[in-house]
């Protein structure tokens, strides 16, 4: 089932520059270094507000929202404090004059870089059987792992972090990755439009076996050539 989400863009950007000392102590500086699906090396430095990650905590976990509308609540309460982050793939592109599939791509493996990590909810637990699936589920450690793969449970509501969550933990599954791209590649539209980008997105769930479930991002192609 594919899910838009939508929200309004008259929402201001958060990430005002202050003085020095207050930058140092008020952000989290994040660079992430990872390699394109062809073996290209990307870079991007950026920070985030100490204070717009705690609210996006208390937002997710006192939210009334259910499934595909906490996506897009998410995605409302976050955006304008990842602006720092959404400029710095902006510039990535610009400088490496990526064409459309290239630039998505650069986005895309960014996310999937980051090993995943189980992050579940409600009566299931770490170490414990997975309802959905065969097998059990890694123990708990709550950090990215190539192998075995990491393991958060009590996360409420509905095991998913918000974007903002899945920055600064570096800690994701299924849909936590998938809105994150999504948030990306969404937010860049904007600030590519003069170069003549557009990413038409949405969030996706699908059934992949008789067991379970998969969000994904989804992408409605065009032929840019």
């Amino acid at each position: 089932f594919p899910v838009t989400i939508t929200g309004s863009r008259k929402q201001k950007d958060t990430l005002n520059h202050r003085d020095t000392t207050r930058e140092v102590n008020d952000y989290i500086t994040k660079r992430w270094n990872w390699k394109s699906s062809k073996g290209i090396p990307h870079s991007i430095t950026f920070k985030v507000r100490k204070s717009d990650y705690a609210s996006s905590i208390y937002h997710r976990t006192h939210s009334s929202s259910t499934g595909y509308s906490l996506w897009g609540k998410m995605y409302n309460h976050d955006r304008a404090a990842l602006q720092d982050m959404i400029r710095a793939y902006r510039d990535l592109i610009v400088k490496e004059k990526m064409d459309y599939f290239t630039s998505m791509d650069a986005v895309v493996t960014s996310i999937q870089d980051i090993p995943y990590t189980y992050v579940i909810s409600g009566d299931e637990r770490c170490g414990q059987p997975k309802h959905s699936q065969d097998g059990n589920y890694p123990l708990k450690n709550c950090r990215p792992m190539s192998y075995p793969y990491g393991c958060c449970d009590d996360v409420i509501p509905y095991g998913v972090y918000s974007p903002m969550e899945f920055v600064v933990r570096e800690t994701g599954d299924c849909d936590t990755k998938s809105l994150m791209a999504y948030v990306i590649l969404e937010e860049l539209n904007p600030l590519l439009s003069g170069y003549g980008y557009y990413y038409d997105v949405a969030m996706m769930m699908g059934r992949v076996s008789e067991k379970g479930w998969h969000a994904m991002l989804g992408t409605n192609y065009r032929d840019w050539e």
